[in-house]
C-alpha cells in the first residue's frame, strides 16, 4: 500500500534532484549541497499535531548523518519541509487498497482464474480507471503545506518555520514545480544587490568572511549558489560593495593574501566569483583602499617544461630553482603562445589552499581539455570521524562520478 503510494509521489515529483521522498531520518538528507531541497515527509508524518510536526522538523534540521554522533548539520538554511495531510493520506492509504483489489479482480480474469460476462468486465475496467484515477488524484493532493526554518526571535529556541500552503495542484501539473512556484518569494531565484548588501551588513570599514547563505537563518534562501554569485557580481559593479578572493585578519585589519586582487567598480561575470569561506565582502571604502594598494606576488608554482629545452655549448645555463625547489615558469619564444600549460603547486594551510583553487579554476575555465590531479594529505590531531569524511567528501565526489582513492589511518 506504501509502495504504491511512494511510486505514485515518484511520478509526481519527476527526476527533480532538488526533491528529497521520505527521509527515514537526518542522514537521509544531504548537508553540503548547494542548492535548497525539499524534503517531502512521509505518511506518519500525517498523523502528527502542528507542536509535534515542528519538533521532529527542528530535530531534522539540526543533527545530520547518524544523528548527534555524526555533526551538527551545516546548511540549515537550504531545507525545507513538504508535510502530508492526513485526509488525503487516509484517502489516499483506501484508494491503493481498493485499487490492489480491482487489479488483481482484473489479472484473475485474464489468467482465466474468474469467469465474467462482457458486461461485467466493461464495469471491472470503468471501476479500475475511476480507482485509479481518484488515487492519482490523492496523492496529487497528499502534501498541504511547506514549513521553512526561519530564525525565531521570540521564545528560548532560534529555529523557527514560516508556514507556505500548497493548495489545489491541477491535473497535469508537476508537483515539485508548484511547490518551488508557491516558495519563489521565500526561496529567491533571483536576488537584488540592495538585498545582498542590507543582509550582509557590510559596515563603512568592516568585511564580512563569505558565508554560505545556506549556513544561517538570518541570510535570504536562494535556489542555489549561482543566485547570490550573480548578485555579489551585480553588486561590484554597482560599487555597493567589493570582494577579496582571499584574505585574513591581521589584528583590526583585513590583508589581501599574496596575489589576491579586489574586484570592485567593475563588470565581471559571476563565474569569476567562488564561493568559499577564505573570501571577504567588502565596505566600498574599504574595497576602494585595498585596490589602491598593490598585492604582492603569489609563490612560485613549479610548471614542468613543456618543449625540450635547447642544449649543447650555446646553451643558456639554467637557471638555479627557487627556494623549496619549485621551479620557475618556462620561457616561451617571443611571439608564440603556449597550447599546453600543466601547473603543480604545494599549498600549505587553508588561505594558500584558497588562492590555489581559485588560480586553478582559472586554467579550467580557459581550457578545453584539462586534466586535474589532486594529493591532500590531511591531519586533525582528534581524528577524522569516517561519517564526516563520507558525507563531505565522499558524496561530493560520487555525485559528479570523480575518480578518486582514500585511505584513513594512524601515524
Amino acid at each position: 500500500m506504501s509502495r504504491a503510494i511512494r511510486e505514485a509521489i515518484e511520478q509526481q515529483l519527476g527526476s527533480a534532484p532538488a526533491a528529497i521522498l521520505w527521509p527515514a531520518d537526518a542522514g537521509r538528507i544531504p548537508d553540503g549541497r548547494r542548492e535548497f531541497l525539499f524534503a517531502y515527509l512521509p505518511l506518519e508524518w500525517a498523523e502528527l499535531d502542528p507542536e509535534r510536526t515542528r519538533e521532529g522538523a527542528r530535530a531534522l534540521l539540526v543533527a545530520k548523518a547518524a544523528g548527534e554522533k555524526g555533526g551538527k548539520r551545516r546548511f540549515r538554511n537550504g531545507v525545507g519541509f513538504v508535510l502530508p495531510q492526513k485526509a488525503y493520506a487516509d484517502q489516499a492509504r483506501q484508494l491503493s487498497r481498493k485499487l490492489l483489489a480491482l487489479e488483481a479482480l482484473r489479472k484473475g480474469v485474464k489468467a482465466s482464474k474468474i469467469q465474467l460476462s462482457d458486461e461485467q468486465a466493461g464495469e471491472l475496467e470503468t471501476k479500475r480507471s475511476n480507482a485509479k484515477t481518484d488515487f492519482t488524484g490523492a496523492c496529487r493532493s497528499l502534501y498541504g503545506e511547506i514549513l521553512l526554518p526561519v530564525r525565531e526571535r521570540r521564545g528560548a529556541d532560534p529555529i523557527g518555520f514560516r508556514a507556505v500552503s500548497v493548495g489545489t495542484i491541477p491535473v497535469g501539473h508537476d508537483l515539485h514545480a508548484r511547490v518551488v512556484e508557491l516558495c519563489k518569494n521565500q526561496v529567491y531565484a533571483v536576488l537584488v544587490p540592495d538585498t545582498l548588501v542590507e543582509r550582509l551588513k557590510v559596515a563603512a570599514e568592516d568585511g564580512p568572511r563569505f558565508v554560505p547563505f545556506f549556513s544561517l537563518l538570518d541570510y535570504p534562501k536562494i535556489r542555489d549558489e549561482a543566485v547570490v554569485l550573480a548578485a555579489v557580481a551585480k553588486a561590484v559593479a554597482q560599487r555597493q560593495l567589493g570582494y577579496a578572493p582571499t584574505a585574513r585578519v591581521d589584528g583590526d585589519a583585513i590583508v589581501l593574501e599574496a596575489g589576491a586582487r579586489v574586484r570592485f567598480g567593475k563588470a565581471y561575470d559571476a563565474d569569476e566569483f567562488a564561493a568559499e569561506e577564505g573570501a571577504f565582502f567588502l565596505a566600498p571604502s574599504l574595497a576602494e583602499q585595498l585596490a589602491r594598494e598593490r598585492p604582492s606576488a603569489a609563490p612560485p608554482s613549479f610548471v614542468p617544461p613543456l618543449a625540450s629545452s635547447p642544449s649543447g655549448p650555446d646553451a643558456a645555463p639554467a637557471a638555479p630553482p627557487p627556494a623549496g625547489g619549485l621551479l620557475p615558469f618556462p620561457p616561451v619564444a617571443k611571439g608564440e603562445k603556449g597550447t599546453v600549460y600543466a601547473l603543480r603547486a604545494k599549498s600549505v594551510g587553508k588561505q594558500q589552499w584558497y588562492a590555489l583553487g581559485r588560480a586553478a579554476s582559472e586554467v579550467v575555465d580557459a581550457s578545453v581539455d584539462v586534466t586535474v590531479e589532486v594529493h591532500v594529505k590531511a591531519k586533525q590531531p582528534k581524528g577524522f570521524d569516517p561519517v564526516f569524511i563520507a558525507n563531505r567528501v565522499r558524496e561530493v565526489l560520487e555525485e559528479k562520478e570523480v575518480e578518486f582513492e582514500e585511505t584513513l589511518g594512524n601515524e
